[in-house]
C-alpha cells in the first residue's frame, strides 16, 4: 500500500494522522443508531420457531460479518410491530454493544421480516455519507476496540452505550475512496481467510501422518519387510514376528506425583513443577531427578503425555512412569500416547 503525498493530525488518540483530503466526523452526524430499549417484558417463552413469522436477531446470530438466518428465533407479528425503529432492511449495519462487544454484520440475503433483539445497534447512513462496507471494516479494525477501551474505563461491566458510540470520531475519505477501500479489504481479507483455511487443513493432515508413522513405527518397526504375527491385542494387531509381548507393569511403574499447593507454585524458580497437562510453573524441592514419561490421570487432561528431566516436582495430577527394564525412554513415551489414544477410540 502506498502512502498519500500528505498526511495532517487528527489530534484523536485512536486516529493519529491522516490523508491530508480526509474529514473526521463524529458518527452522529452520518448515521442513523438505534437500538431496543425495554421491550414491554418480553420473554424468552415468546421466542417460536415458526418460519412464518418475523425474525429477532441477537449478538449469536451474527456469524462471520453476516446474519445466520437459520438460528434466528422468530417473535409474533404483534411485537415486531411494537417498535418501527428497530425493523431492519437490506444493508443495515448491525454492531453488538453488551457481552462480546464489536461483533459486526451486514444484512443480507433478508426473506422476510426481521427486528432487532436486545444487545445490537443498527446502524444506517445518513444521506449517502458513508459506504456501509467501509464502517463495517473501520468497526473491525483495532481503532473501535482502542475507542471502546478508551470510553469504558472503569466499568466493572462493560458496554458499548449510544451515546459513547455517537461521539466516536472516525475518518472519512470521500464516498469512492470509502468503496474503493472497502473493495480492497474484501479481496484481501478473502484471499487471507483462504490461505488460513488451506493452512489449517495442512496441518491436520501433518498430525494425521504424523501419529500414522509413530503408530507403524512402534506396532510394525520400520522395515517394511518385516514378517508379522498377530498379537492378540485389539489395538496392536500384528507385529514383527521377532517382536515380544510385555503388559506395562513388567517394563515399567507407574505412580502418582505429590501433592502442591497453588500457592506453592511460582512463575520462576528452582525446579519445574509437571502436573497432568505440562509444566505449570517452579517451586523450591523437588520429587524427582531423571528422565520420565508424565500422563495426565484426571478428567480432560487424562492421557496426556508429557516428558520431563532432571529435577522436577510431579504433582498428583501426573502419572510418573518409571522405567523398570532400561527400555528406550522416548519410544515407550510414543507408545504410551498411542495405547491412550487408542483406548479412547475404542
Amino acid at each position: 500500500m502506498k502512502s498519500y503525498p500528505k498526511y495532517k493530525p487528527t489530534g484523536i488518540d485512536w486516529i493519529g494522522d491522516i490523508p491530508s483530503h480526509w474529514e473526521v466526523k463524529k458518527l452522529k452526524y452520518i448515521t442513523y443508531m438505534k437500538a431496543r430499549v425495554g421491550w414491554h417484558g418480553l420473554k424468552a417463552d415468546e421466542f417460536s420457531l415458526d418460519e412464518n413469522l418475523p425474525y429477532c436477531v441477537t449478538g449469536t446470530d451474527l456469524i462471520k460479518g453476516k446474519v445466520n438466518w437459520s438460528s434466528c428465533y422468530r417473535i409474533s407479528e404483534e411485537r415486531y410491530e411494537e417498535d418501527p425503529y428497530i425493523k431492519l432492511k437490506e444493508n443495515d449495519l448491525l454492531v453488538t454493544k453488551d457481552g462480546t462487544i464489536g461483533k459486526v454484520a451486514i444484512v443480507e440475503g433478508l426473506n422476510g421480516k426481521a427486528i432487532l433483539n436486545s444487545g445490537v445497534f443498527v446502524m444506517r447512513p445518513l444521506e449517502n455519507k458513508y459506504d456501509t462496507r467501509f464502517m463495517f471494516w473501520l468497526i473491525e479494525s483495532t481503532v473501535f476496540s482502542e475507542f471502546v477501551g478508551l470510553t469504558s474505563r472503569g466499568s466493572t461491566i462493560i458496554h458499548l452505550y449510544q451515546d459513547n458510540f455517537l461521539n466516536w470520531s472516525i475518518t472519512l475519505p470521500n464516498l469512492e475512496e470509502q468503496t474503493a477501500i472497502a473493495n480492497y479489504l474484501d479481496e484481501k481479507t478473502t484471499q487471507i481467510d483462504t490461505l488460513i483455511v488451506n493452512k489449517q487443513k495442512l496441518i491436520e493432515l501433518l498430525k494425521e501422518e504424523r501419529t500414522a508413522i509413530i503408530n507403524h513405527a512402534v506396532t510394525k518397526g520400520i522395515n517394511p519387510n518385516a514378517k508379522l504375527k498377530p498379537s492378540g491385542v485389539d489395538w496392536l494387531g500384528d507385529v514383527p514376528e521377532n517382536w515380544g509381548l510385555k503388559k506395562l507393569k513388567y517394563v515399567a511403574k507407574l505412580k502418582s506425583g505429590d501433592t502442591i499447593t497453588s500457592d506453592s507454585i511460582r512463575p520462576e524458580g528452582h525446579f519445574k513443577v509437571f502436573g497432568g497437562n505440562g509444566l505449570r510453573g517452579f517451586t523450591a524441592t523437588y520429587t524427582h531427578h531423571g528422565d520420565y514419561v508424565l500422563i495426565g490421570r484426571q478428567g480432560a487432561l487424562c492421557g496426556n503425555i508429557n516428558y520431563a528431566a532432571g529435577k522436577f516436582f510431579a504433582s498428583e495430577h501426573a502419572i510418573v512412569v518409571t522405567i523398570i527394564d532400561g527400555s528406550n525412554f522416548v519410544w515407550l513415551g510414543e507408545l504410551l500416547r498411542i495405547m491412550v489414544t487408542v483406548q479412547k477410540l475404542i
